[in-house]
C-alpha cells in the first residue's frame, strides 16, 4: 500500500464499527492503487489483514470488464466472475449483473459483507447499469458493492447518486521512492528516478522497477 495510509484507516473504522456504505465508487488515473487498496479492504472484511490476499477470498468476487491486471496492479486472491480481452471490445452485460445478484443474495459466512468489485465500472453498458441500479435501490442485507473506474463520465446519474465517491489522487514521489527502496531493494537514485518517471502512479513505478530486474 503505498499513499493511502490514511484512507485505510478510515475504511478499517468503518467496517469495525458498521458503518460501511452498501455502495462506493473509487476513481481516479490508472495505476493509483485502486484495485490494490479494495483488494486489501476485502481481505481486511474477511481476515483482518490488510494487506493483498495470498489466498482466495470466499466472500468476494470480481467482475472484470477489460484485460486481466498486471502483477503490479495487484491481482491475488479474489476470484474473477468474468474476463473479456481488450481487443473484443465488450462489456459487462445482463448475465454478468444477475450473476452479481445471485452472489451478493447469499449470506457470508467468514466475513461481515459478501463484497462484489466491480472494475472498469465506466464501460458498463447501459442495459447492465438498468440492471445492477435496481441491485443498489434494494441492495441485500449484508452486501457491500464496489466499482472501480479511471472517470464516471459514462455511468448514469441515477447509479452515481447511490454510491459513496471516494477519490484517488497521485502519489508524491517520494513515498513511491521509500517504497521502492523497502519492498523492491532498489538503491535510491535507481528508486528516485523510476518514481519520477511514474508520475505519481506506484503501480507503473512497481511494473517498471519489475521490467528493470528482469532485464
Amino acid at each position: 500500500m503505498v499513499g493511502h495510509e490514511n484512507l485505510a484507516k478510515d475504511f478499517k473504522r468503518l467496517a469495525d464499527g458498521g458503518r460501511l456504505s452498501h455502495a462506493y465508487l473509487f476513481f481516479g488515473e490508472p495505476q493509483v492503487g485502486k484495485f490494490l487498496f479494495v483488494s486489501s479492504f476485502a481481505n481486511y472484511l474477511e481476515n483482518k489483514t490488510f494487506e493483498p490476499p495470498k489466498i482466495h477470498l470466499k466472500e468476494t468476487l470480481t467482475i472484470e470488464i477489460k484485460k486481466a491486471p498486471t502483477l503490479a496492479e495487484g491481482e491475488v486472491g479474489v476470484p474473477t466472475a468474468k474476463r473479456v480481452g481488450k481487443d473484443e471490445k465488450e462489456s459487462v452485460g445482463i448475465d454478468e449483473i444477475r450473476s452479481l445478484q445471485n452472489f451478493l443474495y447469499q449470506k457470508p459466512v467468514f466475513s461481515p459483507k459478501r463484497t462484489v468489485i466491480i472494475r472498469d465500472a465506466e464501460d458498463l453498458t447501459p442495459e447492465a447499469q438498468n440492471a445492477i441500479l435496481k441491485i443498489l435501490e434494494e441492495p441485500p442485507a449484508q452486501s457491500l458493492i464496489i466499482f472501480i473506474a479511471n472517470n464516471y463520465d459514462n455511468l448514469f446519474p441515477t447509479v452515481l447518486s447511490r454510491l459513496q465517491k471516494i477519490y484517488f489522487p497521485r502519489i508524491d514521489a517520494k513515498e513511491i521512492t521509500d517504497f521502492l527502496k523497502k519492498n523492491l531493494r532498489l538503491s535510491k537514485t535507481k528508486a528516485k528516478s523510476i518514481a519520477k518517471e511514474s508520475f505519481g502512479r506506484p503501480g507503473r513505478a512497481i511494473a517498471n522497477a519489475q521490467n528493470q530486474k528482469s532485464k
